[in-house]
């Protein structure tokens, strides 16, 4: 059976790497997937969100969820790269320190 979800989510020691659409239709999915990962006691957690070309609300409120979550199991998490699109979002909503915008597509 063929899946709905626009994401993939695959980790690299530390580092969580998130690409696709960040939306809605798999919000729900995507956190379920980082709970556990969320939930371990160390390393510090990154994230990599350079292949991300889409992200809503539902988008943005998981990555809160994901950042409050790890700050009460006192937890490091920092976004390690954005693409355009997220790094838009998160100044918007003046996230606070981002990386360098990511290779690959110029902000417009």
């Amino acid at each position: 059976m063929a899946t709905d979800l626009e994401f993939e989510l695959t980790r690299n020691g530390d580092c969580l790497q998130l690409a696709g659409a960040v939306n809605i239709q798999g919000a729900q999915a995507l956190l379920a997937q980082l709970r556990p990962l969320l939930e371990e006691s160390d390393p510090p957690l990154k994230l990599d969100l350079a292949g991300v070309t889409e992200i809503d609300t539902a988008g943005l409120q998981l990555l809160l969820v994901a950042r409050r979550t790890a700050m009460a199991r006192r937890r490091a998490l920092s976004i390690v790269a954005a693409s355009p699109v997220v790094r838009s979002v998160l100044e918007l909503c003046r996230w606070g320190e981002l990386p360098p915008t990511a290779a690959g597509g110029a902000a417009s």
